[in-house]
């Protein structure tokens, strides 16, 4: 066969072309095979194969001169007849395929109603989480904004492992920083991050790190809030002090474990170190309501933040790993406690007043006067609650002591528990369940007057109401305290009470008074 002419074409254009050729009777050689041919029709079998062929018909030339005198071995010509006859067939069956299918289409014709009335449904149901989501954004972002324009990762989520890490607070803070101005380092600093040699190990570890691209730390879920000056930047620095903290501090206590011994880390020893950092850090461990944290985010301030003081109070960093993670961990513990002695103590040598009763709103807060610091990062909160219930005592800032069980007065079992969870829930939901109760968790009275106020970030608050209550030097002290995190307060001053003879002596005079300073 000739290199040139038909020998190049494609199956379906050289079938064609030896079809049309052998109906003009110009191909050479052909005499002794016209009977082979003669029940094949030309002319149907050129539209057979324009009717099969799949390309395009520019692939197809006319043929040559050549090409009439090209020699094509029957066997070869046959071939393409089967093939013909073959593509035939799978046409056939795919035709007979369509009929067997039409019943199949009617069922589904028949079904069409239901299908429409579930997309329907479908659509509504998309709605409706649509609007559920657009609420939820609402309260998010309240939350967010509460707790924008501030560093309060230092002493807030950060306070445990920067006092029992202090070596690590300058550069996380240098980070911190560096996040607040630039967006572009925010990512360089995440992206570093990426770049340890241990990252994988944080990975193995279940440690937690937050990323601005995905939901972050629990404080900023909000989308809308993103869109409001400042936040982003909050958001930002935020993370950024927190991750700082956690990847430094989780290689310092692989180095612990590895100096005990053995050079290699187990898997549950990786995740026992990567949870104590989690929890250390306000990443609490929500167990089964995983699955639903982004609920629970929306109802609550911070589950996981509140989960993890929880966590941390009843040693539950300790319950996994092995002896060696135990001993660190425990370690870990001391430190925290050594670290908060010599804060007690130079707070004491400075002429501070400490509250160490259990029962007492006031556990473990520093007192300058009519000024309060919590320096327990919400640790206090939840042993308080935890040891009212247990022992059924509530003791308030007049030191008086009162049974939560009596059902008298207003601190008994549902106004403590309710206190407690009001504190706990998304700032909307607790302004609205305030304002249900008329009274505050200071106690109070509370109206719709008071709304606005209660919503305007805390840094905001704190700053004025400082600036307001004390002298510039206090006020300084105390505003750069609450910008890092630290729980602050400041108590009005109230006029001392009057005897009941001082009260009757001015009854007899005619005297007027204030009906809150009332002996009682």
């Amino acid at each position: 066969m000739r290199k040139e002419g038909i020998a190049n074409w494609t199956a379906v254009a050289r079938a064609k072309s030896l079809a049309t050729r052998r109906a003009k009777g110009s191909v050479w050689g052909w005499d002794k095979r016209a009977r082979a041919l003669e029940s094949v029709s030309s002319e149907a079998l050129t539209k057979s194969l324009e009717s099969l062929s799949d390309e395009p018909q520019t692939v197809l030339r006319a043929p040559t001169a050549d090409d009439e005198i090209s020699f094509v071995d029957e066997e070869e010509y046959q071939d393409y007849l089967d093939y013909l006859e073959g593509a035939k067939r799978s046409k056939n069956a795919i035709e007979d395929g369509i009929m067997a299918a039409m019943p199949i289409a009617r069922i589904g014709k028949a079904a069409d109603g239901v299908l429409k009335a579930g997309s329907a449904a479908v659509k509504k149901s998309s709605i409706g989480k649509k609007i559920v989501s657009a609420m939820s954004d609402v309260v998010n972002t309240q939350r967010s904004v509460l707790t924008a324009y501030d560093l309060s990762a230092v002493f807030r989520q950060g306070w445990i492992m920067s006092l029992t890490h202090p070596t690590v607070v300058p550069k996380a803070y240098a980070n911190m920083l560096r996040a607040a101005k630039s967006e572009t380092a925010a990512k360089a600093i995440t992206d570093a991050i990426k770049q340890r040699r241990n990252y994988w190990l944080y990975e193995d570890a279940g440690l937690y790190l937050a990323d601005a691209k995905e939901a972050g730390e629990e404080v900023f879920k909000s989308i809308f809030a993103k869109k409001i000056p400042g936040v982003n930047m909050s958001e930002r620095a935020y993370n950024a002090y927190l991750n700082t903290m956690r990847v430094e501090c989780f290689d310092s206590l692989l180095n612990a474990l590895k100096a005990c011994g053995n050079t290699t880390a187990t898997k549950a020893e990786l995740k026992a170190i990567g949870n104590f950092v989690n929890v250390a850090t306000g990443r609490g461990d929500i167990g089964y309501a995983q699955k639903y944290a982004s609920e629970l985010s929306t109802v609550f301030f911070a589950p996981k933040l509140t989960a993890s003081r929880w966590q941390y109070l009843f040693g539950q960093p300790m319950y996994g790993g092995s002896a060696r993670t135990r001993m660190i961990i425990t370690g870990e513990y001391g430190k925290f406690l050594a670290g908060m002695g010599t804060l007690y103590g130079l707070a004491k040598m400075s002429g501070a007043e400490i509250t160490w009763d259990t029962n007492s709103t006031d556990l473990g807060v520093i007192r300058y006067g009519n000024n309060r610091i919590n320096p327990l990062a919400g640790l206090s909160k939840h042993a308080v609650f935890a040891s009212r219930i247990i022992t059924g005592k509530f003791v308030g800032a007049s030191g008086k002591a009162e049974s939560i069980y009596d059902d008298k007065g207003r601190n008994n079992w549902d106004d403590v528990s309710g206190r407690y969870i009001r504190s706990t829930l998304a700032p909307l939901y607790g302004t609205a369940y305030t304002l249900a109760k008329g009274r505050g968790i200071d106690g109070k009275p509370y109206n719709v007057g008071d709304v606005p106020y209660d919503l305007l970030p805390l840094s905001v608050r704190d700053v004025y109401e400082q600036y307001r209550d004390n002298p510039a030097g206090m006020a300084t002290a105390m505003s750069l305290i609450s910008l890092h995190g630290g729980g602050i307060d400041t108590y009005e001053k109230k006029a001392p009470r009057m005897t009941k003879a001082q009260v009757n002596k001015a009854i007899e005079n005619g005297e007027a008074f204030d009906a809150a300073s009332l002996y009682k």
